[in-house]
């Protein structure tokens, strides 16, 4: 079965070939829930197709995004993506490891759906290795980057699963740090939050713990999952 797959949002398409990395709910809670003011500059760091720098720059129509991705083939259907958004003029889609990746400026939000499998097998296909495992991306080397390229009143959005939590909160505290916005994402009421979306800034702020769940019942969406990714989906 060839891999082809077309995601529909209010104000552009994802095109996505033969790439294993899949647009899911993940980058969709992550492109819609990250916290900015304003920003005039924001990464998404492991782009992919580049679904989560494209929904940020539908809702921040000043900012210039800068998508980076290790993979090439996801690279390239995130140029073909970018250049046939209403946003082209405003992204930038880079090929490379973002741990050699250097700027001559910072950054007001960096984005990242990190690889977050530690210890589980791994498939035969080395792209979906890239995307899902930490390997290719440790979690304290990622922290130690944003660290360097976070503006000093920036934001740094993250969606992790629930069980890497406290590495996340040990990283965090190490490098200074502040978690000011924490959701637990629920797949339904009666389930465990599987995920975590986080947003860390270097100034201290009081930290907000809310919940979201996603669905009443299968493919039937609670009011608040509604209400913060309606802008994106043309049918909801």
């Amino acid at each position: 079965m060839k891999i082809y797959e077309i995601f529909r949002f209010k104000e552009f398409a994802i095109n996505h070939q033969n790439s294993a990395m899949k647009v899911g709910t993940d980058g969709v809670l992550l492109g819609a829930w990250s916290q900015a003011k304003n920003p005039e500059t924001i990464l998404d760091i492991g782009t992919g197709t580049g679904l989560v720098a494209l929904m940020c720059a539908q809702r921040f129509r000043e900012a210039n995004v800068i998508g980076i991705e290790y993979a090439e083939t996801a690279h390239l259907d995130a140029l073909l993506n970018f250049s046939n958004s209403p946003f082209a003029s405003r992204l930038t889609a880079l090929c490379g490891d973002i741990i050699e990746y250097s700027a001559n400026f910072t950054y007001d939000l960096i984005t990242c759906n990190p690889p977050y499998f530690v210890k589980s097998m791994k498939s035969s296909d080395s792209h979906r290795n890239l995307a899902r495992h930490q390997d290719s991306l440790p979690l304290d080397r990622l922290f130690e980057k944003v660290h360097q390229l976070l503006s000093p009143k920036g934001g740094f959005a993250l969606i992790i699963p629930s069980n890497l939590l406290q590495e996340v909160v040990t990283l965090s505290e190490n490098l200074e740090f502040c978690i000011t916005k924490k959701t637990f994402v629920k797949g339904n009421e009666n389930a465990e939050p599987k995920r975590v979306l986080l947003q860390l800034t270097k100034q201290y702020q009081p930290i907000v713990i809310e919940e979201l769940v996603i669905e009443l019942e299968r493919h039937q969406y609670t009011p608040e999952y509604v209400n913060l990714t309606k802008d994106f989906y043309l049918k909801m």
